[in-house]
C-alpha cells in the first residue's frame, strides 16, 4: 500500500515536526504474548502483539513494517502458514493521543509451498490486492 501526507505548521518551520512521529501498528489475531513473528521474512525470535513502529515525522520516508523486501535474512525451514492483521497508519506530536490516517486494513502474511517445491510469501491487502516473493530465496 501507498499513500502520500503532508505535514503543515502554524508557523512552516519543518523544525516545528520534531516532536511528531509516524508509524503504525498492527494486531496479529494470535494472542501469544511475547508473541513470535511470522517467518519469512523475520526471525523466530518472541515479540510483543500488537507491533508498533513510530518513526521521526521529519524523515523523508516511512518504512511499512510489514513489507516484501526484508531487512532480515529469510529463515529457514519454511512452514506452510497464514498470519491475518488489522493494521492501521498513524501520527502523534509531543507524545499526545495517536490520530489515525489510514485503517483499519486488514492484511494476511501466508506462506506457501509451490507444486514444484519452492516456496511462496504473500502478503494481501484489501485496498491493493497483494504481492508476494516468488519462490523465496
Amino acid at each position: 500500500m501507498r499513500f502520500t501526507y503532508a505535514w503543515d505548521s502554524t508557523t512552516g518551520n519543518q523544525a516545528d515536526l520534531s516532536s511528531c512521529t509516524v508509524g503504525e501498528i498492527v494486531t496479529y489475531q494470535d494472542s501469544r504474548n511475547p508473541w513470535p513473528f511470522p517467518s519469512p521474512p523475520f526471525p523466530p525470535d518472541a515479540y510483543t502483539n500488537p507491533t508498533v513502529i513510530d518513526l521521526a515525522a521529519t524523515l523523508p520516508g516511512f518504512q511499512d513494517d510489514h513489507k516484501l523486501t526484508p531487512y532480515t535474512t529469510f529463515v529457514k525451514p519454511y512452514s506452510t502458514s497464514s498470519f491475518p492483521a488489522t493494521q492501521y497508519y498513524r501520527y502523534r506530536c509531543s507524545g499526545g493521543k495517536y490520530v489515525y490516517i489510514v485503517g483499519p486494513l486488514s492484511i494476511v502474511r501466508s506462506v506457501n509451498q509451490n507444486a514444484d517445491g519452492t516456496w511462496n510469501f504473500t502478503v494481501t491487502k484489501p485496498t491493493n490486492g497483494l504481492a508476494t516473493i516468488n519462490p523465496l530465496p
